[in-house]
């Protein structure tokens, strides 16, 4: 049997198969480091954010203990139904009650409308409100001071300043109704204040 004079062809399917599935395990090994690179930044991110707010809370709690066993003082203004009124001092760890029995309250302080267990903040003022049950006590408007007048209902520091200039100018009030000629007293707020104050001559 004589040779063939032709050479047998190339099984070029072998070779187009196995640089198909080279070609694919290299796209797909493209795209799993794609997807853990994307990962890893997504964790990375997560962490920084966590953390990040994790100092920030953990450094704002160590600045209060710090403040505090520094011995940081702070300053407050107390005034009201007290015998010792003024500007103290204390320490950023004192209450409300603290500040209240430095001033020395008075008998008239009606000390449940203050919450007494509310920690002292820097620069703030503490009004010690006085007494004005009805049934037992109504504000007598031509001795009142300023800060007991500034406790009635619609009252402010302003107003209070305002009665106190009537009475200075047109001597005591001859009548509830007479509130209404002071500046800011409407006739409205004249009623609301009959339950809360009286009229005698001092």
């Amino acid at each position: 049997m004589k040779d063939s004079p032709f050479a047998p062809l190339p099984d070029l399917s072998a070779a187009d198969t196995a640089e198909n599935h080279k070609t694919k395990t290299e796209k797909g090994n493209s795209l799993f480091s794609g997807r853990a690179v994307l990962l890893l930044i997504a964790f990375l991110l997560l962490s920084f954010t966590a953390g990040y707010r994790y100092g920030q809370f953990s450094l704002k709690q160590s600045q209060n203990a710090l403040r505090i066993e520094d011995g940081l003082q702070i300053a407050v203004h107390v005034k009201g139904a007290v015998a010792r009124p003024g500007v103290y001092l204390f320490q950023a760890d004192q209450r409300v009650a603290d500040a209240v029995q430095t001033a020395q309250p008075l008998d008239s302080a009606d000390l449940h409308q203050l919450n007494l267990a509310a920690y002292l903040l820097d620069g703030t003022q503490i009004q010690v409100p006085y007494k004005t049950e009805q049934s037992s006590s109504l504000l007598n408007i031509n001795t009142a001071t300023a800060e007991q007048l500034e406790n009635l209902p619609g009252i402010g520091p302003s107003k209070a300043r305002d009665i106190l200039s009537y009475r200075e100018t047109h001597g005591y009030f001859s009548s509830i109704e007479d509130l209404s000629r002071v500046s800011g007293i409407s006739t409205s707020l004249v009623e609301e204040l009959r339950d809360w104050v009286c009229l005698e001559s001092a």
